[in-house]
């Protein structure tokens, strides 16, 4: 019995080890372009497969009026939902005019650079993507979408 207790956690162990994936740089601030556009950013989906994203949602989300919307995304390089979730977000809006700012979190979803600020933004689980129009946001899509991600960000647009 105390062997299979033992099994268990450190079955646990190394499960929530690899959920974190330590390797993983850890990059805290805002993203510019060339870490967007560096070899580990753009490995993500590779590591995790393709994300499927339905042609026809797709044009129903660029179909709708995007002018006032802009998007914030507070991530975790870290994070497996991250690394699915955020290219999967900016196929969404590619070829769209939407400013989409990217902010790399710790693994207490701090933000170094501005504690102050990151405490406002109510950040329990990452990626936090975070809907505005005029600035002001709108909803938010917190870790995982609930349906799909084009799905959930139609949704979004719509009610506002």
């Amino acid at each position: 019995m105390k062997h299979l207790l033992y099994l268990t956690l450190t079955v646990l162990s190394i499960s929530n080890m690899n959920a974190q994936n330590p390797e993983q740089p850890i990059i805290t601030g805002e993203f510019t372009d060339s870490v967007t556009h560096s070899a580990w950013f753009n490995d993500w989906q590779n590591l995790h497969g393709e994300t499927f994203i339905a042609e026809v949602s797709l044009k129903e989300l660029r179909s709708k009026n995007l002018k006032d919307i802009s998007v914030v995304v507070i991530l975790g390089t870290w994070c497996e939902d991250s690394q699915v979730h955020v290219p999967a977000l900016l196929d969404c809006f590619k070829g769209t005019e939407v400013p989409i700012k990217i902010i790399g979190v710790n693994r207490e979803k701090e933000c170094p650079f501005k504690p102050k600020e990151c405490k406002n933004w109510d950040i329990e689980f990452v990626p936090t993507i975070k809907i505005l129009k005029s600035n002001v946001e709108i909803g938010r899509i917190v870790e995982s979408p609930s349906k799909s991600l084009e799905e959930d960000l139609i949704e979004i647009i719509d009610k506002n």
